[in-house]
């Protein structure tokens, strides 16, 4: 089972590789590890340097390593290789992160206080003589 995933594993940095061999001006790689806990983490970073060593053995140099996302902006350091962080709304927070449980309600950087004065009601309309010809 473990010799299928590492030919898997293979299989896939060569095709980072064929994808770099396609651009006329290859900069980098590009990861994004969003709901990741820290085993999930320090996994990506294996990968992540499996691709680099795979790129850099066919000639390829990967000067931006580049990732992370607002959940996950915390555990970035454990890949070590990151030269990008590319976070989102980490710097403001929002609902979706208390959700994600990447931060609290006061860690948010804005809260709007406002006054509903009207809502939308669904509203379904029906034709009963065009229902009732479709019918006969």
């Amino acid at each position: 089972m473990a010799a299928r995933r590492a030919l898997c594993q293979q299989r896939e940095f060569l095709k980072a590789v064929e994808v770099a061999k396609a651009c006329s001006n290859f900069q980098g790689i590009f990861y994004w590890p969003s709901w990741l806990d820290e085993a999930g983490f320090k996994a990506a970073c294996l990968k992540i340097d499996s691709a680099i060593d795979a790129l850099s053995a066919s000639g390829f140099e990967a000067k931006i390593v580049s990732g992370g996302s607002t959940p996950g902006a915390s555990q970035t350091p454990l890949i070590p290789g990151t030269t990008e962080i590319r976070p989102g709304t980490y710097v403001f927070y929002d609902t979706s992160s208390i959700e994600a449980k990447a931060c609290v309600e006061a860690d948010c950087a804005l809260r709007v206080l406002t006054t509903v004065v009207r809502t939308s009601v669904p509203r379904a309309m029906r034709d009963r003589r065009r229902f009732k010809n479709a019918l006969e």
